[in-house]
């Protein structure tokens, strides 16, 4: 048995050796693989570096774009058919540009307008811009909110950063940013808005949802936090008054919540929530390549 054993190993290594020399993207695939393993296992909060997608992109934290990655680059969870070559985008919570980036390829000829709130991210979302030559997106360091003022925002140092709206110090340290409000920004036809605001989402879609009608495709990251109120009904009820028909994906959850409520980051429930407005084939686009 032991020996059948080490035959079996020693043919799946000749296999693997096999494609990696006769077949090419098996190679970038698994190249692939052991930079993402890499990022994924490179310390918390620790700037670093990354060519995985052809050009060399800065950034702030291995194991967040790892996951991040996963999801908008090989689960595409962000794609949408626009029947235009250059449909108007909004990336609230662009984060170091791996959305943005994503959607330029899937439409190189889009209008983008990217927020991100957390001062240092910004830095490094505008160098990955400019390393990848996009002179034609308007990015701004500001945070979106249900008014224009100046709050704080809890600096996380990755992706979890928040406008701080509570007395508790939930992260690091924070810092004073500007808010702007999203309807501002929803005077036009809007071919995909992103939400991914840290908590922020049921308040600045409280305050554009008069302006809602406008948006074909929205998605939503919900984020539940321990101890304070649900708000995802109010979401809900948002997006149904708007015509949106919803699609609702689990992100983090208790598999067993009447027993135990595990928390990540404070939050005892994270959705990704996708709001369209009518059945296309999704299933056939997702085939073609980008």
């Amino acid at each position: 048995m032991a020996q059948l054993k080490i035959i079996r190993t020693i043919i799946i290594h000749c296999k693997h050796l096999g494609k990696l020399v006769l077949r090419p993207e098996y190679r970038k695939y698994c190249q692939r693989n052991k930079e993402l393993e890499r990022l994924k296992n490179a310390h918390r909060y620790t700037p670093l570096s990354t060519s995985i997608l052809g050009i060399p992109l800065s950034l702030v934290d291995g194991k967040s774009f790892y996951y991040s990655y996963r999801e908008i680059y090989e689960n595409e969870i962000y794609r949408f058919i626009s029947n235009k070559p250059n449909p108007f985008i909004i990336d609230c919570g662009a984060n170091v540009g791996l959305s943005i980036l994503y959607l330029k390829r899937l439409y190189p000829k889009s209008n983008i307008i990217g927020f991100e709130a957390d001062p240092v991210v910004y830095k490094t979302l505008q160098a990955n811009l400019n390393s990848f030559g996009y002179d034609d997106i308007a990015i701004y360091n500001k945070a979106l909110w249900k008014d224009e003022r100046t709050l704080e925002f809890s600096v996380e140092g990755a992706d979890a950063g928040r406008v701080a709206q509570n007395n508790k110090e939930e992260f690091n340290y924070r810092v004073k940013v500007p808010t702007v409000c999203l309807s501002n920004y929803l005077s036009e036809s809007v071919d995909f808005l992103k939400l991914d605001i840290e908590g922020a989402e049921t308040a600045v879609l409280k305050e554009c949802a008069d302006c809602l009608h406008k948006v074909n495709n929205l998605f939503v990251e919900y984020h539940s936090f321990w101890g304070e109120p649900q708000t995802l009904n109010e979401i809900l009820s948002i997006l149904n008054d708007a015509n949106f028909r919803v699609s609702i994906h689990s992100q983090f959850a208790s598999p067993k919540p009447f027993v135990k409520q595990p928390l990540q980051l404070g939050m005892d429930l994270q959705l990704n929530i996708f709001a369209y407005r009518t059945p296309e084939n999704y299933e056939s686009a997702a085939s073609q390549p980008i």
